[in-house]
């Protein structure tokens, strides 16, 4: 068949045989590159191939060219390639220079997100100052920052898209326990949006979800272009509820719900949702035992014919079926879940730019969902307490959406086995980090620190780990390790040196990517393959095996102590409670 294929395709000119190929993905082009030499100069000639192919590669996407209209296709796909391998060589070795400090202000912050080169922070401008009623928005490139927003109302969450100048405020009704509403705001007047046909809307529960009659109910709002999600959850209760909405129209699409677990949502691309949850194994269990990764179509026309109002009881709505589940291996009676999580704000949000020079990116989808993982082991008698283990577990979505294609066919939901999904497509790690509640999930990469020595305890090393399967693949050499990564201070005097502990596949230590580990930009880099897995049965009445590849970068410098660190395009931002944030 292979054959037949390419005699065809020798008969058509290279300016058609590219027109196809633009359709098709990067391993198929591969695949067709290695057929012959002249297959493969079609490919490495064309410029446009090579950037479809790193496009796909890194998961973004052009959203727009300063000199798209002025500049010849072929000139703005150079221009294109060259902007993109910038950013990612920036990512390969990054350069860990002298931050740059900028101060986030007074009064006090509420609850804050990081987007779009800005840091949007909510406080309160009026007593009581319990909620947020403003937003101050810090801009880290040095642009004019513009001034404070007012919404003249009270909220417990927000969340916000620049680019279509809109604010979602999720906001309690301290005299109604079962409602919430939704305030759909324009970000720079705090007026209703002018895109709203419906800018507030009050949603009737069956369960306690305000904030005020029940405190351990959350809120979690995300928006992707025109479609808002709104997560309420309590694990002390095992509700949960998510809601997607047209906020532009108000209407109400789809409802997912449970009464007996807890879960954590993201958006994974622009038409399906990730739902990573913990659920008992009936009506009546006390102990959440079952846990799956479920990724639903919300490009599903709505299974209701509820009329579009501003007022909405939702409990009457009927549930939306996953398109596929993920399930996990069992636990052991001994254990259940006592929390869950997904790492990370809500950026980069699929189609959102994280990144803008000549040329904007945005990622086409979420490359790697971050899961937090803590299971509690119950106490074997009376004098014991029990204990909790904490896991974090990366996922490759490629490889969840592979299997959604493939059971694209199926009846019903398809259930796939932790057997036949789990090892390529996850790596997991003990949670031996610092405890920073802001390390956070940017694409496919993940930063945190790791604490220094006993006697250092102010001082963190920064780590950044790539997930991204092709990039780790094509640049792991002499760092390549064939067993899970270790390291060690050595201290002389006032000198605190990390050393790798580590042999790579060629038997010596993997290398600094700059100087000796003295220098102050010495990184050390490292490439795990599935060739190392790590292995462990903490809780599981299995062997969990996991075998994503991850490329991991230490900065051998150490930091002064942060709160937390984060990523934004193509920047590492460390936050202090201080009222400072600082940008690499």
């Amino acid at each position: 068949m292979r054959e037949t294929t390419c005699a065809l395709l020798d008969n058509l000119p290279n300016e058609l045989i590219i027109q196809i190929l633009q359709y098709c993905s990067y391993k198929t082009i591969f695949q067709f590159s290695s057929t012959c030499k002249k297959n493969y100069k079609i490919v490495v000639s064309s410029i446009s191939l090579r950037l479809h192919i790193e496009l796909e590669v890194n998961g973004l996407e052009v959203v727009k060219t300063s000199t798209m209209n002025s500049k010849s296709a072929n000139s703005t796909s150079l221009l294109t390639l060259k902007e993109l391998n910038l950013y990612r060589d920036a990512w390969l070795k990054p350069d860990f220079d002298t931050p740059v400090e900028r101060p986030v202000g007074h009064p006090k912050v509420l609850c804050w997100k990081l987007h779009n080169e800005a840091y949007f922070k909510a406080y309160s401008s009026f007593a009581p100052q319990d909620y947020p009623d403003s937003l101050e928005i810090i801009t880290l490139n040095w642009l004019s920052p513009p001034p404070p927003v007012s919404f003249r109302t009270k909220f417990q969450r927000f969340a916000v898209d620049p680019g279509q100048n809109l604010a979602i405020l999720v906001a309690a009704i301290p005299e109604r326990p079962n409602h919430i509403q939704l305030h759909i705001r324009s970000l720079t007047t705090g007026q209703p949006h002018p895109d709203a046909e419906r800018p507030e809307l009050t949603v009737e529960f069956d369960f306690e979800a305000s904030i005020y009659a029940n405190s351990t109910v959350c809120y979690a709002p995300e928006v992707l272009e025109s479609v808002l999600v709104i997560q309420l959850n309590s694990e002390i209760r095992r509700t949960y509820e998510i809601l997607t909405w047209d906020w532009k129209s108000g209407r109400l699409l789809h409802r997912i719900s449970s009464r007996i677990g807890t879960c954590a949502s993201r958006f994974i691309s622009s038409s399906h949702l990730a739902v990573f949850s913990a659920t008992a194994p009936s009506q009546d269990g006390r102990l959440l035992q079952n846990i799956a990764l479920s990724l639903y179509d919300i490009d599903t026309p709505p299974l209701h014919s509820i009329e579009t109002s501003s007022n909405l009881s939702v409990f009457n709505c009927p549930i939306l079926d996953p398109a596929i589940m993920f399930q996990f291996p069992k636990l052991r009676d001994s254990h259940s879940v006592s929390s869950i999580a997904l790492m990370g704000n809500s950026d980069p949000v699929p189609c959102r730019t994280i990144y803008t020079s000549s040329v904007s990116f945005a990622y086409s989808r979420n490359v790697t969902l971050g899961l937090c993982l803590s299971l509690f082991q119950h106490p074997t008698s009376q004098n014991s307490l029990g204990g909790i283990n904490t896991f974090r577990s990366f996922v490759s979505t490629s490889r969840l959406l592979d299997h959604l294609d493939r059971h694209r066919k199926s009846y019903g939901c398809p259930v796939v086995p932790f057997s036949e999904w789990g090892a390529h497509a996850t790596r997991w790690f003990p949670e031996n980090e610092v405890d920073l509640p802001c390390s956070q999930m940017s694409g496919s990469r993940y930063i945190t620190a790791k604490s220094g020595p006993n006697d250092l305890p102010g001082h963190h090393y920064l780590v950044i780990t790539d997930f991204n399967t092709p990039i780790v693949q094509r640049h792991q050499d002499s760092d390549h390790l064939l067993t899970p990564y270790s390291f060690k201070f050595t201290r002389e005097g006032d000198h605190v040196t990390l050393v790798n502990m580590n042999r790579s596949a060629t038997g010596a230590h993997p290398p600094h990517s700059d100087g000796a580990p003295g220098n102050n930009n010495a990184n050390i880099i490292m490439t795990l393959g599935s060739d190392a897995p790590s292995t462990f049965d903490a809780g599981f009445e299995e062997v969990i095996v996991s075998r994503l590849p991850c490329r991991i970068i230490i900065c051998a410098r150490p930091e002064i102590q942060h709160d937390g660190w984060l990523l934004d395009g193509n920047r590492i931002i460390g936050i202090k409670v201080r009222a400072f944030v600082h940008r690499y």
